[in-house]
C-alpha cells in the first residue's frame, strides 16, 4: 500500500531541475552475472516497475538504479516496515518507513558544487508534508525523522562492482534521509476488483 502513496511523491522530485533519473519504492533484483574465469557472481541491485513508460521516454519494464556517469541523478525510495491501529471497525491507522536515496554527479548538476548539502535542500523542500487522499487511503502526513549518516552501508543491499562503488567519490555524492508515511485506511472506502473480462 505505501508505494501506491510513494508514487505520489514522484511528480514533486520530477520538477527538480537537476532531476534524471526517479523512481518509487524499488524492489531488490538477484542476478547470477558470469565472472572472470567462467566463475558466476550473485549480483543484487535495486530496480522499479515502470508503470508509466512514457513520463521519462524510458519503455523498459524495469528501470535499474545502479549510479552511472551518464545521469545527473538517481533518487529512489526504499521500504522499511508498516504498523497499523484500528481506530474503530471501519478506520485504520498505518504508520510506515520509508528511505530516500539520492545519487548525483556534481559535475553534470553544476561543476561548481564541491558536495550534494544544497541538492539535498532542495530534495528536503520538494517531498510534500501533505497528500490528497488517494483511493482508499486518507489525510497521508508525509514526516521528516532523520538522514543516514554517509556511507556506503547505505547501498549495502546491493552488490556494486569496483567501477561502480567509485561513483560514490568526487565528484558524485549521495544522501539517504529518512520519513515516516501515516495515513488512514478506511475499508468502506476500498474498491472491489473488477475482473478483465478480456481475460475471461
Amino acid at each position: 500500500m505505501i508505494r501506491r502513496i510513494v508514487d505520489e511523491i514522484l511528480p514533486h522530485l520530477i520538477a527538480l531541475n537537476f532531476s534524471d533519473t526517479i523512481a518509487g519504492c524499488v524492489t531488490v533484483l538477484s542476478r547470477n552475472i558470469s565472472a572472470k574465469d567462467n566463475a558466476v557472481a550473485n549480483k543484487k541491485f535495486p530496480i522499479y516497475y515502470n508503470s508509466d513508460k512514457t513520463a521519462c521516454n524510458n519503455y523498459s519494464d524495469y528501470i535499474d538504479l545502479i549510479p552511472n556517469s551518464n545521469k545527473k541523478s538517481i533518487i529512489y525510495f526504499e521500504e522499511d516496515g508498516l504498523s497499523s491501529t484500528m481506530i474503530n471497525n471501519n478506520i485504520i491507522e498505518i504508520e510506515a518507513n520509508i528511505k530516500l536515496i539520492c545519487w548525483v554527479n556534481l559535475k553534470k548538476i553544476n561543476s561548481s558544487l564541491t558536495n550534494a548539502e544544497l541538492i539535498k535542500l532542495n530534495v528536503i523542500k520538494a517531498v510534500p508534508d501533505l497528500l490528497p487522499n488517494i483511493g482508499g487511503y486518507s489525510f497521508i502526513r508525509i514526516l521528516p525523522t532523520g538522514e543516514d549518516v554517509k556511507n556506503v552501508s547505505i547501498f549495502s543491499k546491493y552488490t556494486y562492482n569496483e567501477e561502480e562503488k567509485q561513483y560514490l567519490i568526487f565528484p558524485f555524492d549521495y544522501f539517504a534521509l529518512n520519513y515516516q508515511v501515516k495515513f488512514y485506511m478506511g475499508r468502506d472506502c476500498v474498491e472491489d476488483i473488477v475482473i478483465n473480462p478480456a481475460l475471461c
